[in-house]
Order: C-alpha cells, then structure tokens, then sequence
C-alpha cells in the first residue's frame, strides 16, 4: 500500500520534482485557434490549430478551421490542402461540404492566377 502510494506521488513528479501536468487537449487547442481567429490574429491561430491536429491528426473540424485561417491568410495552396484533408477524414459531414465549397472557390482562383 505505502509502496503504491509512493509510486503514484513519484509518477506524478516531472524530472526537476516537479507536477507532472498533462498537455493541453486538441479541444483546448482548438478554443484558443479559435479564439485567435476571431481577434483577426490568423497566423497565430494557423499554429494552435497546428496544435490541435498534431495531438488528434484525424481532427478534422481543427482543419476546416486551419483553411480559413489560411485564407485571411491568402494562402490558397495551404488552405487547400487543410480542406481536402476534412473532406478525406469525414466525407459525409457538413463540414466536408463546406469543404468542398472553398475547394471549388479556391481552385478556381489559382487557376485564374495561373493562365
């Protein structure tokens, strides 16, 4: 029982003793790129939804959110590819349609940059 109760304290404890705090959930990640996204702040909103989707790669609302930040951003290539990936992940949802309408807007757009 002691030997239990000191094992968890030390399982808590980070390597300079200190408590060990568990990193921040995709959700939170996604709350704060959010929330930087509607304070106009988009590059700083494009790396907590970066965040996001590191800590959940399938997390496809994080990158639906990551294409409109690269859009305020006039990032078209990125912005593109965030939106295929919600397509490929949920491809039923409502946010895939969303998707497939930037898709089709911004496709559109690089092909009149590049004629």
């Amino acid at each position: 029982m002691v030997v239990l109760a000191v094992f968890s304290a030390v399982a808590l404890m980070g390597g300079g003793g200190e408590i060990a705090r568990a990193a921040p959930s995709p959700d939170a990640h996604l709350r704060q790129g959010i929330a930087l996204y509607n304070q106009g702040r988009y590059a700083q909103a494009v790396e907590a939804f970066r965040k996001a989707i590191q800590a959940d790669p399938r997390f496809s609302r994080a990158y639906a959110w990551l294409g409109l930040a690269y859009v305020k951003l006039n990032q078209p290539r990125p912005a593109l590819e965030a939106f295929r990936k919600v397509v490929e992940i949920v491809p039923n949802s409502e946010d895939a349609r969303v998707a497939r309408q930037w898709i089709k807007r911004l496709e559109a757009q690089l092909m009149m940059f590049s004629e």
